[in-house]
C-alpha cells in the first residue's frame, strides 16, 4: 500500500510540474487499557498514518499533509494543487534531503502488543496489590497501561529511503491514602521498552508505601537546607530546563546559556550525555526527522557546556555541524529541536548511603507544577515540594507544604554527590534516566 501511494503520487506530481518530492510518513499504533475498581474503565486501540509532503515547483518549496495513504486521483490532485500554491506563495528554495546509508522501507506489518485481556488482568492484580498493601489506601484512582509504536519513514520520489521504529510501554497509577482527617495522594509512573507484571506490582507496592508514608506530613522551618533530590524528581527537573539547551531557543535569546558553550555551568560532578542507542532508552532513533544521523554526544561534560542541540537551520546559523536533533512535534510542522535518550552518569553511592552521609537535611521526592514553576529561559524555579526530613542520617518524618526556590544551574554548582540508582522519565520527545543528586544547600520556605 505504501509503495503504491508513493508511486502514484510521484507520477501525478511530475505531470503537475512538480519536479522533486520529499515524503515524511509516520505510522502509529497504540493500545491503552485502564482499570478502576476491578473493571475495565477504558480500552483504546488506535492506528493512524500521517503524511507530510514537500515538493519543488518552479524552484520553490511547497507542502501539504494527509492523514492516509489514499491513491484516489482527485485527492492526490487536490494535494498537488496545494503544493503548487504554497510554493508560489512562500518563495522558499526547495532543499532535498541527504540520504546517508539509505535503504528501502520494509513491508507494512502490524505490531504485536500484549492482549488487552492480559493487560487488564495484570492491572486488576496491581490495583488489588495496592489496596492490600495498607488499610489506609483509600482509593486507587486509576491504573493504566499504554503500549505505543511509531514508525518514521523519510522517502523521496527517486527510491531513497530511511526508516526508524520505536516502541515503548508506560504504566500509570494514582493513589489516595487516608487516616482520619489526614489525606495524601500520589501519581506514579513507569516508562520503558517493556513494562510487565513485575513492574506493575512494584509500582503498586511502592506507590502505596510512599503515599501512606506521607500521611501526617507537615512543613519545616524556613531556611537553607542540604537537600537530596530524588532520582524521579531529577528526571522531571532536567526535562523542564532542557529547552535552555536547544539552539533555536538560544537563537531567540530565550536561554540564559547564550554564548556559554565551552564554559563551566555546573559542578564538575555533573555530566549530561545524549545517546540514541541507550539500552534502556525508548527514543532509539538512527536519524532525526530531517534525515540527519543521530549521534552520541556529551552536552555537559564534568560541568562544562560542550554543545547546544541543533537542527539543520540552527546549525547553519551557528556555523556548526547539525547534531541530529531536528524532530517534529507535529507531523505537519517543520522540525524543531528535541532530544533522544539522555543520561546523567551515575556516582558510587546508593540513596540510603547518601542519606546517611548527609546527616541532616531534606529528601525531596515530589514537586507540583514543575513546568509552571520552572523557567527554562532564566533557569529560575519556585516549586511546591514534599518529601522527608532527615536527621542523624535517617528519615525522621514526612514533610509537605514547603517551597524550594533558586536557579537550576546555581543549584547544580552546589552539587556535592551523585547517586548510583537510576530512575527513568520523559516521552518520545525526550527520554531521560538519572540518579539522585545531593545538593549542599538549597533555600526552603516553610513555616
Amino acid at each position: 500500500m505504501l509503495q503504491r501511494f508513493i508511486d502514484t503520487f510521484s507520477k501525478e506530481a511530475k505531470g503537475a510540474g512538480i519536479t522533486r518530492l520529499e515524503f515524511y510518513i509516520k505510522e502509529c499504533w497504540g493500545q491503552t487499557v485502564q482499570v478502576y475498581k476491578q473493571e475495565v474503565e477504558r480500552l483504546n486501540i488506535s492506528q493512524e498514518t500521517l503524511v507530510y509532503v514537500e515538493g519543488e515547483f518552479e524552484g520553490c518549496k511547497g507542502s501539504t499533509f494527509l492523514e492516509n495513504l489514499s491513491t484516489d486521483a482527485s485527492r492526490i490532485s487536490e494535494h498537488l494543487g496545494i503544493i503548487r500554491q504554497t510554493a508560489k506563495y512562500n518563495k522558499e528554495p526547495f532543499l532535498p534531503r541527504t540520504y546517508s546509508a539509505a535503504r528501502p522501507p520494509v513491508e507494512d506489518t502490524a505490531p504485536e502488543f500484549p492482549s488487552a485481556e492480559l493487560v487488564a488482568e495484570r492491572l486488576r492484580e496491581a490495583e488489588q496489590k495496592a489496596y492490600d498493601s495498607d488499610r489506609r489506601i483509600d482509593n486507587v484512582g486509576s491504573a493504566s497501561h499504554t503500549t505505543r509504536r511509531e514508525k518514521v519513514l523519510l522517502l523521496n520520489g527517486e527510491g531513497d529511503a530511511l526508516e526508524d521504529c520505536v516502541q515503548y510501554e508506560q504504566a500509570v497509577m494514582s493513589l489516595v491514602a487516608r487516616d482520619g482527617t489526614a489525606v495524601q495522594s500520589t501519581y506514579e509512573t513507569r516508562l520503558g521498552k517493556a513494562v510487565g507484571q513485575k513492574h506493575l506490582l512494584s509500582l503498586a507496592e511502592q506507590g502505596a508505601a510512599k503515599v501512606v508514608s506521607q500521611l501526617m506530613a507537615s512543613p519545616v522551618k524556613t531556611g537553607p537546607y542540604q537537600v537530596l533530590l530524588n532520582n524521579r524528581l531529577v528526571c522531571d527537573l532536567i526535562l523542564a530546563f532542557l529547552p535552555g539547551l536547544f539552539a533555536d531557543r538560544v537563537q531567540k535569546k530565550m536561554s540564559v546559556l547564550e554564548g556559554r558553550v565551552g564554559e563551566t555551568i555546573t559542578s564538575s560532578l555533573f555530566s549530561l550525555v545524549e545517546d540514541p542507542n541507550l539500552s534502556e532508552g525508548i527514543v532509539t532513533r538512527n536519524f532525526d526527522d530531517e534525515g540527519t544521523p543521530t549521534q552520541a554526544k556529551s552536552i555537559i561534560d564534568q560541568g562544562r557546556l560542550t554543545t547546544f542541540l541543533h537542527n539543520l537551520e540552527t546549525a547553519r546559523t551557528f556555523q556548526v555541524q547539525p547534531t541530529g536533533n531536528g524532530f517534529k512535534s507535529l507531523y505537519r510542522e517543520a522540525p524543531a529541536i528535541s532530544a533522544t535518550n539522555l543520561c546523567v552518569p551515575a556516582g558510587e553511592h546508593t540513596d540510603a548511603e547518601l542519606i546517611q552521609a548527609m546527616g541532616s537535611g531534606l529528601l525531596i521526592t515530589d514537586c507540583d507544577g514543575i513546568f509552571a514553576g520552572a523557567n527554562p529561559v532564566s533557569g529560575d524555579f519556585s516549586l511546591i515540594a514534599k518529601g522527608y526530613l532527615i536527621e542523624n542520617g535517617a528519615v525522621h518524618r514526612p514533610v509537605n507544604q514547603i517551597t524550594i526556590a533558586g536557579n537550576f544551574y546555581e543549584m547544580l554548582n552546589g552539587l556535592s554527590a551523585v547517586g548510583s540508582e537510576y530512575a527513568a522519565g520523559g516521552s518520545l520527545n525526550g527520554f531521560i534516566q538519572t540518579p539522585s543528586l545531593l545538593i549542599s544547600e538549597l533555600f526552603v520556605s516553610g513555616t
